[in-house]
């Protein structure tokens, strides 16, 4: 069955200080395309290289936590995307992940997004946050530490960090 996409109005789920983390809309399209479409700079990441119909058919579509939702990062005082975060909620479990476009790194936009992300799942009686990471991505390891995620073990070859919210 294919999604519907829905209207084209950001709807804003939360804000930090610098950010924004919001729906998709049209025109995030080509920045979002920019850094997933950058085969080495996400090569950690699964949700990468595909065609812009591709992206609209799962970007541009009504926010479903329970089927996984991809939200966009935006800087807050020029509502430009820098990023994203990925949610799953099962249970009062979530599942996230995050990107970041590499021209925003090294500024804390990643630790502020998912620290903001915590607490917004929080407020959805969500109890646990679960993340899983590649064992050579030391960015994504380093934004875990910083946000209170503790390492868990592995699976599968994943490093596997959990956080009671």
């Amino acid at each position: 069955m294919q999604k519907e996409i829905f209207s084209f109005d950001r709807k804003i789920f939360f804000k930090t200080a610098r950010l924004s983390v919001s729906t998709f809309t049209p025109q995030d399209i080509d920045g979002f395309m920019s850094y997933r479409n950058d085969a080495d700079w996400m090569k950690y990441q699964g949700f990468k290289c595909l065609s812009r119909e591709e992206y609209c058919s799962v970007l541009l579509t009504e926010p479903d936590f329970s089927a996984g939702v991809q939200l966009a990062v935006l800087l807050s005082d020029r509502d430009t995307l820098i990023g994203d975060l990925y949610v799953k909620i099962d249970q009062g479990i979530a599942e996230i992940g995050y990107a970041l476009n590499k021209q925003h790194t090294g500024k804390g936009y990643c630790t502020e997004a998912v620290s903001g992300l915590c607490g917004y799942l929080k407020g959805l009686k969500v109890s646990r946050v679960k993340a899983e990471v590649d064992r050579n991505n030391t960015a994504s390891i380093r934004v875990l530490d910083r946000t209170g995620f503790i390492y868990q073990g592995e699976d599968d070859g994943y490093l596997i960090y959990r956080k009671a919210v």
